[in-house]
């Protein structure tokens, strides 16, 4: 419901990752494999059964190179080059993607986009602008008071189609009490000692009415009376219908909507893909549970409330947002709602991460087999090894550096 705040503190002191943490979702994703983690462990393995041979070999030949040789071998062989490549990759991929509008969780989110085989998107305030195109009243007309009634109790809402309905009836507010919002219903509230009821045609007690095509319908109740409802007509932000097409070229796409139809140009960017209407809030969620049976790794992009289960769901979810009052800890990334028809680029760029950070652990392994071997022959003195072996870290950290900027 609506509150009254004093703000305290600037924008800048905020801990948007600390809410994050204090309101996770009791959904807990498994833990991904890292890829670090499982070539570390075995380049330690590998490192330590070498000097051991090393010691063994150098014992039968020349007992006194048996330290020398063992000290060089541990210090070349540098797991710190293995260390930094996923970290710098990925942080520097965090970065770009924040200043194109995708503001990342942790870096493990990247290393989860890059697994993404299927993308599902939530179409009203996602796909679609808040603004309406067009909005219609259908009913006797509201007289000032109706209207002021109406707009008080809906304001409440952070729902797209509400947000329509307040941005059409401009003009002042009563404060509204005992508000209550259902999600994938509607939302009810008293003002004035008026029952307020603004959403469905079943959550206003009345029949579904017939649509045209991608139309939704907002329906109005004031104490306990039907009065009509208003017909709004949805537009597509700039550029989604080729990004939806784009993505459907090389992943799984799907589309699920609490409407009844879905415009046609944004059902024809979905052909091949799976579209839902008529969707709650709990069938969002079942669909990516079933897909993620289906042994896939699921995306969910949505804009809020309705969208929480299936954005807690999903391996990566994103909160798509154009004011700050659509914000959910469900997520593990926001996204400004202009960025949206970028999402094939973000996708590309965590691709290309993960393909960065196996380049830099390939010339991590490159350095330390031809240092480790040198080592082995006694070629190397402790005090050289030493020196060299920083060499590695600068090299990765540069090498990540300027691909992932390229």
């Amino acid at each position: 419901a609506a509150i009254e705040l004093d703000v305290l503190r600037t924008f800048a002191e905020s801990r948007l990752k600390k809410l994050w943490a204090e309101q996770s979702s009791t959904l807990d994703r498994p833990v991904m494999p890292r890829m670090i983690d499982n070539v570390a462990r075995r380049f330690t393995i590998a490192v330590l059964l070498i000097s051991l041979g090393a010691a063994l070999f150098w014992w039968g030949k020349d007992a006194s190179q048996v330290w020398p040789v063992v000290t060089a071998v541990l210090i070349v062989a540098c797991p710190c080059a293995l260390a930094l490549s996923m970290p710098f990759a990925y942080g520097h991929t965090i970065r770009l993607m924040g200043k194109r509008g995708l503001f990342l969780r942790d870096a493990e989110v990247v290393e989860r986009m890059a697994h993404i085989d299927t993308v599902i998107l939530d179409k009203t305030g996602t796909l679609t602008a808040r603004e309406a195109h067009n909005v219609q009243w259908n009913g006797a007309p509201l007289d000032g008071n109706d209207q002021l009634l109406v707009r008080s109790v809906a304001r409440n809402s952070t729902h797209p189609l509400s947000a329509v309905v307040v941005q059409e009836l401009k003009g002042d507010t009563v404060d509204a009490i005992e508000v209550e919002e259902v999600a994938g219903e509607g939302i009810k509230g008293t003002a004035q000692r008026t029952v307020v009821r603004i959403g469905s045609a079943s959550f206003c007690g009345h029949a579904e009415m017939p649509r045209s095509n991608g139309e939704a319908h907002v329906h109005i109740t004031t104490g306990g009376l039907y009065r009509g409802h208003f017909s709004i007509r949805k537009r597509a932000r700039h550029g989604i219908v080729d990004a939806v097409a784009q993505l459907g070229r090389r992943l799984r796409i799907g589309l699920l909507t609490g409407d009844a139809q879905v415009d046609v140009d944004l059902a024809e960017a979905f052909v091949g893909g799976a579209v839902r209407t008529r969707c709650s809030p709990t069938d969002k969620a079942q669909f990516v549970r079933d897909e993620q049976a289906g042994g896939h790794r699921v995306m969910m992009v949505g804009d809020g409330l309705n969208d929480a289960g299936a954005l807690a769901q999903s391996d990566v979810g994103i909160t798509v947002t154009e004011t700050s009052a659509a914000l959910t800890p469900a997520s593990d990334a926001i996204m400004d709602a202009n960025a949206v028809a970028q999402l094939p680029h973000f996708l590309h760029m965590a691709r290309s991460a993960r393909r960065i950070v196996i380049a830099s652990l390939c010339i991590s392994l490159c350095y330390n087999i031809t240092g480790v071997s040198f080592a082995v022959s006694g070629q190397l003195t402790p005090l050289i090894a030493a020196i060299l072996m920083p060499l590695s870290s600068v090299t990765v950290v540069g090498f990540v550096t300027l691909a992932v900027s390229f």
